[in-house]
C-alpha cells in the first residue's frame, strides 16, 4: 500500500472520524490527517493489512489516532494488542484463514 493510497483514504475518512470524535471544526483539519496517516501506516505495518476498507483495521486506525490526539499513545498498544493480534493472524494467513474449522470435541 502506497502513502498516497493511504492519504487518499484518510481524506475520505477524515469527517467520520471528526464525528466520531464530536470535533466540528477545520481548523485540526492537517493535524488530524496526519494522526489518521501515521495511525493507518503503523497499523498497516502491524499486521500486514492490505485492504483498508476492513472495519477492524478502520476503527483500530481510528482509535490510535483518537489516542494520539489525547497524548495517550503509550497507552494504545497495550489496551488493543488482542485486536492487532488477530489482524495479524488473519492477514497473515490470507486466504487460508477462511478454510479453518473449529475443532470439535
Amino acid at each position: 500500500m502506497t502513502l498516497g493510497e493511504i492519504e487518499t483514504w484518510v481524506g475520505g475518512k477524515l469527517e467520520a472520524f471528526k464525528l466520531r470524535m464530536r470535533i466540528g471544526t477545520t481548523a485540526e483539519d492537517d493535524n488530524l490527517k496526519q494522526m489518521l496517516t501515521s495511525s493507518a501506516m503503523t497499523l498497516i505495518r502491524l499486521t500486514g493489512a492490505n485492504a483498508l476498507d476492513d472495519p477492524t483495521l478502520v476503527s483500530l486506525i481510528f482509535d490510535r489516532a483518537r489516542y494520539e490526539y489525547n497524548d495517550a499513545l503509550d497507552e494504545f498498544m497495550g489496551n488493543y494488542q488482542v485486536e492487532i493480534n488477530m489482524l495479524y493472524v488473519q492477514y497473515s494467513l490470507g486466504d487460508d484463514a477462511d478454510d479453518i474449522e473449529p475443532e470439535t470435541g
